[in-house]
């Protein structure tokens, strides 16, 4: 199976306290082969060479690390705007993201905007090293204190 569209993590479960958050993504992802349907959204995608690769699914979890801890997607200000693609897209390649000074895991949400990381194992690992990361994300606080692959294939 590969995927295509958000990470090669097929499973990644974040748990905080005695409350499990599990990140499975299986959109756009294809068996054997076969064509993959990847489809980002646009406020998760920074342009690049070749247009799906591991660097925009990395670029696209942090993304969903952003929503999960603000309740809403980066650059969610420009939701109504026609060109909101465009507007967005140039903040990225300017390596201009949204402020993530005060977020828990900020520093892994600017590392996969960056390019720091190679791979999901890497951002896997970085989970794994912040022993425990506080979170007073919109839908309530807590400490993330144990994450886990719950994949079957290398990620």
């Amino acid at each position: 199976m590969s995927q295509y569209d958000l990470t090669r993590a097929y499973g990644l479960t974040i748990s905080m306290g005695s409350e499990c958050l599990k990140l499975i993504d299986f959109g756009g992802a294809s068996i054997d082969g076969e064509e993959h349907g990847s489809c980002y959204q646009w406020y998760s995608y920074r342009r690049s060479t070749p247009e799906v690769s591991k660097q925009t699914d990395i670029f696209a979890f942090s993304c969903v690390i952003y929503e999960i801890s603000t309740g809403r997607h980066p650059y969610h200000e420009f939701e109504a705007s026609d060109n909101r693609s465009h507007l967005v897209e140039q903040l990225y390649e300017e390596y201009q993201f949204p402020d993530i000074t005060d977020l828990p895991l900020g520093q892994l949400m600017q590392g996969c905007w960056h390019g720091t990381f190679n791979s999901m194992s890497d951002v896997v690992q970085a989970l794994e090293a912040a022993d425990s990361v506080s979170m007073n994300a919109k839908y309530g606080a807590g400490t993330v204190t144990k994450v886990r692959k719950c994949c079957c294939f290398p990620i």
